[in-house]
C-alpha cells in the first residue's frame, strides 16, 4: 500500500541522514579540536547538531557533576564547549601529546582521544562518543525500521502468492517465465536474510538500552565485566583449591560417601553455586555471622 510505501521510503532516508551524521559529528575531544583548530562541519552545522546539555545527562556513561562539560552552561559562541572544557579535570594522552578530559579514551583505529568513548564502530567507520551517540542509536531503530517492514511485506506478498491472491498473477508475469513458487522462493530467502539481520540489529538495540539504564558505555562495561569475570574466577580457584584439601581429608578418614558428595558438588555449582556444598570464602564469613548472632540472641 502507499502508507507501507512511505515509511520504508521514509526509513530508508532516515537510516541514511542518522548515519551520515554520526559519521560526520566528530566525537574527538574538545581540547584536541581547539588545540589543532579544526573543526570537522561549518559553524552552523555545530549549532544545530551538537548536543544538548539535557541529551548529555541522560547519554550512558556521562557523568554530570562540577566543573565538566556536562555541568556547563551553553554558550551561543562556544557550542562545543570547547572553553568550559578547560575547567574540568584532565589526563595526559601519551600518544595524542596532550591534556584531555578524563573521561576522554584514545582510539587505536581512529588515532584520537574520544569524549565519553563508547565503542568504534566498524560498520560506520568511526568512534561513537557523546557527541554522535544519539544518531548511532536512531541509525539504529531506523535500519530497524528497514528491515522490519522489508521483512513482513516480503512474506505477505509470498502468503498471497501462495493462496492465489492477486499478487500471483504478477509474479507469473515476472520475467515471463510462470514460475511463481520462484518468485515466492526469492521473497522467502529475502525474508530469511532480513530476519537475521533484524535479530542482530534488535540484540544490538536491547543492549544499548541496557546501557542506558546502567548509566554506563560500552567500554566501561566491558572493563566492568572484565573485572567480575577476574573475580569470579579467583573465587573459583579458592573454591577448588579449598574442595581439593577437603577430598584429601575426606579420603584420609575413609569417608567414601563425603568424597563422592565433595566431586559432585563440583558439577553441581556449574548448574547452580548452592548445590555445592563447599562455600566461598565470603559465603562461609556470612553463614559464621549469622551463626554467631543468633548466639548471641539466644543467650
Amino acid at each position: 500500500s502507499i502508507l507501507v510505501t512511505i515509511l520504508f521510503i521514509g526509513s530508508c532516508i532516515a537510516a541514511c541522514i542518522f548515519g551520515y551524521l554520526a559519521t560526520a559529528l566528530d566525537p574527538m575531544d574538545p581540547r584536541l579540536s581547539h588545540d589543532d583548530e579544526q573543526s570537522d562541519l561549518c559553524p552552523c552545522w555545530y549549532r544545530v547538531f551538537s548536543m544538548p546539555k539535557r541529551q548529555q545527562q541522560h547519554s550512558p556513561g556521562i557523568v554530570t557533576g562540577i566543573n565538566g562539560l556536562d555541568g556547563a552552561e551553553e554558550n551561543e559562541n562556544d557550542p562545543a564547549g570547547i572553553e568550559n572544557a578547560t575547567e574540568e579535570r584532565t589526563k595526559y594522552c601519551f600518544i595524542c601529546q596532550k591534556e584531555v578530559a578524563e573521561h576522554s579514551m584514545h582510539c587505536k583505529y581512529c588515532q584520537k582521544c574520544v569524549a565519553h568513548f563508547d565503542h568504534h564502530c566498524q560498520w560506520l567507520n568511526t568512534c561513537v562518543g557523546s557527541r554522535n551517540y544519539p544518531f548511532f542509536r536512531k541509525t539504529l531503530w531506523s535500519i530497524a525500521s528497514v528491515l522490519v517492514i522489508h521483512t513482513f511485506v516480503g512474506l505477505g506478498i509470498a502468503i498471497d502468492i501462495l493462496a492465489g491472491g492477486s499478487s500471483r498473477e504478477r509474479a507469473e508475469e515476472w520475467f515471463s517465465a510462470n514460475l511463481p513458487e520462484l518468485v515466492v522462493s526469492f521473497l522467502l530467502a529475502f525474508s530469511l536474510l532480513d530476519s537475521l539481520a533484524l535479530i542482530l540489529i534488535i540484540q544490538l538495540l536491547l543492549f544499548h538500552l541496557k546501557l542506558s539504564r546502567m548509566k554506563l558505555t560500552t567500554y566501561q562495561f566491558i572493563l566492568r565485566d572484565a573485572a567480575e569475570k577476574r573475580e569470579n574466577s579467583t573465587i573459583e580457584k579458592e573454591i577448588d583449591s579449598r574442595r581439593n584439601k577437603a577430598i584429601g581429608n575426606a579420603k584420609h578418614s575413609k569417608q567414601h560417601f563425603k568424597v563422592f558428595q565433595l566431586k559432585m558438588g563440583a558439577h553441581l555449582r556449574k548448574c547452580h553455586p548452592c548445590l555445592d556444598t563447599i562455600p566461598s570464602a565470603e559465603e562461609e564469613q556470612e553463614t559464621n555471622e549469622t551463626k554467631s548472632g543468633e548466639e548471641k540472641r539466644d543467650e
